[in-house]
């Protein structure tokens, strides 16, 4: 029953912490300039997505890019103002996913890109998501790697240039170059953020591991008041 309680109360705890541990204290870390970067481009993408479908395609493309661009700055801002929360790295961790599903669908509705291509990178940020959050549940964490980033950062490129070919901004033949450079690219940083998630599920594997054996170790005797284990 120690353990059980000790378990509990961990959890407790770390739920607590999210929001701050105080009343008010999710809204005043929403309300920092690192947040708000945040939530804004969750915002810029929708609209980035809803101008795209209407035909808005060079208005869109600016806005898409101010919403990719933001994710450096976020991060850039916490570092810099030391406004770190917790909620902030949720937020950024969504909007990036939200980014990446939502620009991928958009080449894929109309034909850019094959829909299994959406179906492998959708099926790949959401388990990583799922282990992350099931790893800070039992006490460890999945710290992001270079490959990862790399990745991340490749798809980002790669879509941010098929997005300026698709718009209209190149004449040929470089727009033809630069859209086989996109598309090819795209497929590199997708192959290369799979094998991200293979070590992320094997970095979760040893820390699921790890908490079972800490759950299955007897707890300690009880001691009495000198500090010795009682007779009982």
């Amino acid at each position: 029953m120690g353990a059980l309680r000790g378990a509990v109360y961990t959890r407790a705890v770390a739920n607590r912490d999210i929001v701050g541990g105080e009343p008010g204290a999710l809204a005043r870390d929403l309300r920092t300039w690192p947040n708000l970067v945040s939530l804004s481009r969750i915002v810029f993408i929708w609209l980035t997505i809803a101008l795209w479908h209407y035909g808005y395609r060079k208005p869109a493309v600016v806005l898409g890019w101010a919403a990719g661009l933001s994710d450096y700055l976020d991060g850039w801002l916490a570092r810099r103002l030391k406004q770190s929360t917790r909620i902030g790295g949720l937020l950024d961790q969504a909007a990036d996913v939200l980014f990446m599903i939502g620009a991928i669908a958009m080449f894929v509705f109309e034909g850019t890109w094959p829909f299994i291509l959406l179906l492998v990178v959708t099926f790949r940020e959401v388990t990583v998501l799922n282990m992350r959050v099931s790893a800070a549940e039992m006490g460890f964490s999945l710290p992001s790697i270079f490959l990862g980033k790399w990745s991340s950062n490749w798809m980002f490129w790669a879509m941010a240039l098929m997005c300026v070919t698709r718009a209209g901004f190149l004449s040929a033949p470089y727009d033809l170059w630069i859209y086989w450079v996109a598309y090819v690219g795209m497929y590199v940083g997708v192959a290369s953020s799979l094998v991200t998630a293979s070590i992320y599920a094997r970095q979760f594997a040893r820390g699921y591991r790890s908490t079972r054996i800490d759950a299955s170790a007897p707890a300690p005797a009880p001691a009495d008041e000198q500090g010795l284990p009682s007779a009982s």
